[in-house]
């Protein structure tokens, strides 16, 4: 199975900082960022001043976590049909990440899953 893209970010953007992609950010070469948010939340119009080619998912169900469960599927279903060198969950404190990111590793042994913190590795610093 072929390696496209090199590397893929799955942005938690409600648990995340919002600077990870700047607004006039280029995009780099290899990357596929989606952004997943709920957009009954106000403090989510953010997600418009991103760049045109990050990948907005907005979250189908409502409630608490519903960015968080909309993440898992997909990103559950992207290692199914898909295989990124690298596969990584971005967010800042929500610790509900760590056994998917177990559980994929297991899985998906010729994919380098990882959790990235938005504050301390921002895209344009990877």
């Amino acid at each position: 199975m072929e390696h496209t893209p090199h590397a893929v970010y799955l942005v938690d953007f409600e648990n995340s900082a919002h600077c990870f992609v700047s607004p006039n950010m280029p995009k780099p070469a290899n990357v596929d960022v989606y952004v997943f948010y709920n957009p009954r939340h106000s403090e989510n119009a953010g997600v418009a001043k991103w760049p045109s080619w990050v990948n907005r998912v907005p979250s189908k169900r409502g409630g608490w976590n519903a960015s968080d469960e909309e993440l898992i599927d997909f990103g559950s279903q992207y290692l199914v049909n898909h295989s990124p060198v690298h596969l990584c969950i971005v967010y800042q404190d929500d610790k509900g990440y760590r056994k998917i990111v177990e559980s994929w590793r297991r899985l998906n042994l010729r994919v380098d899953v990882r959790e990235v913190h938005a504050l301390n590795s921002p895209l344009n610093s990877l």
